[in-house]
């Protein structure tokens, strides 16, 4: 099931200086030319969350990127799409109904040891954290393009990545 959003036309990326997480490269650099020749896919990022908005939100940054997105409502959803799918990177909501990001986590690890799982939560860090081992790294939501992309782009080279939006 994939979200199939292109309402963005008109919009501008900006250029941002060149970080670490990135490789050195601005952030802008790893945006999609939305004109001529079709972009390159940097590789395939399965979002999580329970919020279509910010699904959607996620799914039209990572696209413009260059990215492949498949989306997932849910855990359970996730799981089935993990099994069908090649997947790169995993951004996964950590509070979800029926099912937890850390059961989620704990079951994408059972099935694939070294997969890049980003957790994304409203809450701290240390809060979303708490009892979830091993994730790849953090990305608080509200998250802007530049802490998404460099979280994903971090989590793609095995660089733990941290982003703090969140209060």
């Amino acid at each position: 099931m994939k979200d199939h959003d292109h309402g963005d036309e008109g919009e501008q990326s900006r250029e941002v200086p060149p970080d670490e997480a990135t490789g050195g490269r601005a952030v802008s650099h790893l945006l999609a030319e939305r004109q001529g020749a079709s972009p390159v896919k940097r590789g395939t990022v399965l979002v999580v969350d329970d919020e279509e908005g910010i699904r959607r939100m996620a799914a039209r940054i990572l696209r413009r990127a260059g990215y492949e997105v498949i989306l997932a409502a849910d855990g359970d959803q996730a799981l089935a799409l993990f099994d069908e799918q090649a997947i790169d990177v995993v951004l996964l909501d950590v509070s979800m109904p029926q099912r937890s990001g850390a059961e989620i986590l704990t079951e994408l690890r059972r099935r694939r040891p070294g997969l890049p799982v980003l957790l994304s939560s409203g809450h701290s860090e240390d809060t979303a954290r708490k009892g979830i081992e091993q994730p790849t790294g953090f990305v608080g939501k509200p998250y802007g393009m530049e802490d998404l992309l460099a979280a994903v782009e971090a989590a793609r080279s095995g660089a733990p990545k941290s982003s703090q939006s969140a209060c």
